[in-house]
């Protein structure tokens, strides 16, 4: 089910990408893009730092050191870089729309 529902999140976000970067119009993204944006973006957010903070607890808690690979940093940097797009897209969106429009696409 997990597999499915982040296909699905990154499929939607790739046709979000690829309709932005060919409109013409101006603003090239609606305040329901945005929103969905900085939604998918806030999902992966909390679940790189579920997954990091989760290596750490169990790094400390049996005393196996699982943060001196790669992947776990690699996990955080999609961590930074989400919850960064997250807290811009969602502030566009906010600038571009009311809040009572934002919030409920956002939630």
């Amino acid at each position: 089910a997990f597999v499915c529902v982040a296909g699905l999140s990154l499929l939607g976000a790739c046709t979000l990408g690829a309709s932005v970067a060919t409109t013409d119009r101006r603003p090239r993204c609606s305040v329901f893009q945005l929103a969905l944006g900085a939604a998918m973006c806030a999902w992966y957010s909390v679940l790189s730092a579920k997954c990091v903070s989760g290596l750490h607890f169990t790094s400390w808690h049996h005393g196996h050191d699982q943060l001196s690979v790669w992947q776990p940093w690699a996990v955080l940097v999609v961590f930074v870089a989400a919850a960064a797009s997250n807290l811009h897209l969602l502030n566009l969106a906010l600038a571009a729309g009311e809040g009572v429009t934002v919030m409920p696409v956002y939630e």
